[in-house]
């Protein structure tokens, strides 16, 4: 039966960047569908790219796994919608938000230009409410489908998913503050032990 999920990262105080709980694996997550391309050099982060609307991966195992954002402002500006995985057989769950960053925090230096734009050219997200990282983190066990969404009133935007372990989750979220490389903030553990 296909359910769908949505979800909203809402601002939500989380768990001491410590706390991940540990969920039973590995059978490490694998793109086994869709239309995707493999990483090249000077794209986005990721084993696998989403790069056009409507582009899609089906992944499947028992582990963790990161969808890396990043917003095209210089392309064209819009919404920015939650990430929507559908066709979910067995379980997903949010398990951490990361990448040093989020898509509203200013670049250090620069006039209010941030990850969405800057302050003449910039995307939204559909819930202003909502904060979004460079890198949101998932456990799953067993099967999901995630599409980007582009076109109309939406911003163009780039996924790019990779397998993680629960080690490289604690090691984003813990990572240390540096400027130069848009590490602005610790992340957020949201599946807490």
């Amino acid at each position: 039966m296909l359910s769908s999920i949505f979800l909203s990262m809402l601002l939500l105080i989380g768990c001491p960047s410590y706390d991940l709980a540990q969920h039973p694996g590995p059978q490490p997550v694998r793109a086994v569908g869709g239309h995707w391309v493999p990483h090249f050099q000077g794209a986005i982060a990721g084993d696998w790219l989403l790069l056009h609307g409507n582009d899609t991966i089906t992944l499947a195992g028992r582990g963790y796994f990161r969808v890396r954002l990043e917003v095209e402002h210089w392309k064209k500006i819009g919404v920015i919608e939650p990430l929507r995985f559908v066709g979910s057989r067995g379980r997903i769950i949010h398990v951490a938000s990361g990448g040093g960053i989020t898509l509203t925090d200013p670049f250090p230096g620069r006039r209010r230009e941030t990850l969405l734009g800057t302050p003449d050219r910039h995307s939204e997200l559909e819930k202003p409410s909502e904060q979004r990282w460079r890198n949101e983190y998932f456990y799953l066990d067993g099967e999901v489908t995630l599409t980007l969404h582009e076109g109309g009133g939406l911003a163009a935007t780039n996924y790019g998913i990779s397998p993680v372990t629960r080690g490289q989750i604690l090691e984003d979220v813990t990572h240390k503050y540096d400027p130069e490389k848009l590490w602005l903030r610790p992340g957020v553990i949201r599946d807490c032990r």
